[in-house]
């Protein structure tokens, strides 16, 4: 969310399933870039999640901004590019909010083999 890829040189990378609302792809070279599965945001938002101390965050975000040639990109739809409609920018399956099952904190460290909270004294 909110990345800004202007003027970059994004060829052949895959970007599926990626969360790009609020991105800013304005001239950047998106020739044969994957968005398969990705989700665009068509007006301003925001999305949020609670970790494991209770704590709140949110993230708001603008539109999406592709004003670049995307003709030879595979859209979020999967189908070819031009990726210039709504249709085309939404992807076959919504992402859902992906709430992370372990955050770190003060009070918690995650364990990368579970991906579960666990204490950081050690």
């Amino acid at each position: 969310m909110n990345c800004d890829f202007s003027n970059a040189a994004l060829t052949d990378a895959a970007m599926d399933g990626m969360r790009l609302e609020g991105a800013v792809f304005s001239q950047a070279i998106l020739e044969g870039v994957s968005l398969i599965g990705s989700s665009f945001s068509f007006a301003s938002g925001s999305w949020g999640y609670t970790d494991l101390d209770e704590q709140s965050y949110t993230v708001n975000y603008n539109a999406t901004v592709l004003d670049t040639d995307t003709t030879m990109a595979v859209c979020p739809s999967s189908s070819p590019g031009p990726c210039d409609t709504v249709e085309e920018l939404t992807p076959i399956v919504p992402p859902n909010p992906v709430v992370p099952a372990c955050v770190p904190s003060e009070e918690y460290c995650c364990d990368l083999t579970t991906n579960q909270p666990v204490s950081c004294l050690f």
